[in-house]
């Protein structure tokens, strides 16, 4: 089972990748969980960067391709905060900074 998770994960990462390279965006890279408010923070920065530069590309042009990896990474995202949430436990730095993530997702209304 863990193993064709990665498996999926690694196909994910590469698909994304190649997709990207076509507008310079830098997708995150999502590990299967964080456990430390350094790795969360560390996916927060990747995220941060990856919105700025999905929204500059989203305003030049639409494209089929630039939604697709969005719908892609914001599909990565979700699993990455469940998996944290789970393998956090009670970890207060963690979780608030995991919901800091959701919110600025909610009050952007789109990545």
């Amino acid at each position: 089972m863990k193993t064709a998770l990665i498996t999926f994960f690694v196909l994910a990462c590469a698909t994304t990748s190649s997709q990207a390279a076509s507008f310079d965006c830098v997708v995150p890279v999502f590990p299967d969980h964080s456990r430390s408010n350094d790795g969360v923070r560390r996916i927060e920065k990747e995220i941060t960067l990856w919105r700025a530069c999905n929204a500059a590309h989203r305003g030049q042009a639409r494209t089929l391709e630039v939604d697709r990896l969005k719908a892609d990474v914001e599909l990565n995202l979700a699993r990455w905060i469940a998996s944290t949430r789970i393998y956090s436990g009670r970890q207060q730095q963690v979780l608030h900074a995991l919901n800091q993530i959701e919110r600025d997702k909610a009050s952007t209304g789109n990545f």
